[in-house]
């Protein structure tokens, strides 16, 4: 970055850096405070500004991975005859710049500075051309989208939707999303930019400072898959309420388990195994954002014949949203429910009968 009295030159890579390693820092304010039990109204807006600056800095990388093979991948339209003539101008004029393993964005700086009818491409563009035109695999969205493109798309949620109108934050569940983006993020840059100062300096400074986040947020989801094994793992056929799975009959007879264990799989946090086919595939939420598609009603088949879907929020869900699950054929149970659930079993001594739990 070069600066003086009068001027701030920053380049792409290093707006891209800023922007990773401030989301991250961010995010550690919060953690610093909550571990001091000093947390305030403030925490809610630094959340925000974590997640745009992370959105932002993977907006910024995608667009250098296009500009490195070609400039005009980042426009957005190309039909304008003085786009091309100023590209060409700035490229000629511009011939003495420094290179680094090819790349350069003198002339896409100068041009958005330019009445040029062009603007840079959206962040879904940017998306849409690193799949088509770099054959990023790990970004696309056919036949099925990769874990990482789905913390991607949920992150692109959270971030429009605090642009756009308004969010409850839930500190665990932006720890847990922030946490699983960063090592696949790391490996997609390392990979992708050709910068050596980028991958050699830069990235290892981003994940020292997002270190916090992804510890944490192995821990929590750790910490949740064996709370909701050690629920499934004390089913044992036995009865409960429905309602706890969001059931309309009185009474649901609970399956006995050959196995339980964690799966990796973005969509399915937890399977159940009872006999042949049958299966149970669990995901948890420990926040109430959540797209249709990543749910495990999604493609079940490769899991077996016989698939219940159990859709586990560790959190308070509003009863509407719950019921309004119910017709997506999934058993719904939110952090109310799974204490409910957890006396039903006699899990860590709360029994239904002792009104001292």
């Amino acid at each position: 970055m070069n600066q003086n009295k009068s001027s701030l030159n920053i380049g792409l890579l290093e707006n891209c850096y800023h922007s990773l390693k401030r989301g991250y820092e961010l995010w550690n304010i919060v953690k610093e405070r909550n571990d001091r039990n000093d947390s305030n109204a403030e925490d809610g807006w630094l959340l925000k500004e974590s997640i745009i600056w992370v959105h932002h800095g993977i907006e910024l990388a995608l667009k250098k991975m296009l500009a490195q093979v070609n400039e005009c991948f980042i426009f957005e339209k190309l039909d304008d005859e003085k786009f091309w003539r100023l590209l060409g101008k700035y490229k000629k004029d511009n011939k003495d710049y420094i290179e680094v393993e090819g790349t350069n964005n003198i002339s896409i700086i100068h041009l958005f500075n330019e009445d040029v009818d062009s603007k840079s491409i959206s962040f879904t563009q940017a998306l849409t051309r690193a799949v088509l035109m770099l054959d990023i695999k790990e970004l696309s969205d056919k036949p099925n989208k990769t874990d990482f493109r789905k913390s991607i798309d949920r992150l692109t949620n959270y971030r429009n939707r605090l642009i756009h109108f308004s969010l409850d934050l839930n500190i665990d569940e932006v720890t847990v999303l922030l946490g699983e983006l960063l090592e696949p993020l790391l490996t997609l840059l390392k990979t992708h930019i050709k910068d050596i100062n980028f991958r050699d300096n830069y990235l290892p400074k981003i994940r020292d400072t997002a270190k916090g986040v992804q510890e944490l947020a192995k821990t929590k989801t750790e910490k949740n898959q064996e709370r909701i094994i050690n629920i499934m793992n004390a089913f044992k056929g036995k009865e409960v309420p429905g309602h706890i799975f969001n059931q309309e009959d009185d009474r649901f007879r609970l399956p006995t388990f050959s196995k339980v264990n964690k799966s990796k799989d973005i969509g399915v946090d937890i399977i159940g195994h009872i006999s042949g086919d049958e299966r149970w595939l669990v995901q948890i939420k420990i926040g109430t954002l959540f797209f249709l598609g990543d749910l495990p009603y999604v493609k079940p088949e490769k899991y077996g014949k016989c698939i219940t879907k159990w859709l586990v929020f560790l959190t308070p869900v509003d009863s509407s949203k719950i019921k309004s699950l119910k017709e997506s054929g999934l058993l719904v149970s939110s952090l109310k429910e799974i204490e409910e659930l957890e006396k039903e079993l006699n899990i860590n001594g709360k029994t239904k009968e002792d009104p001292t739990q």
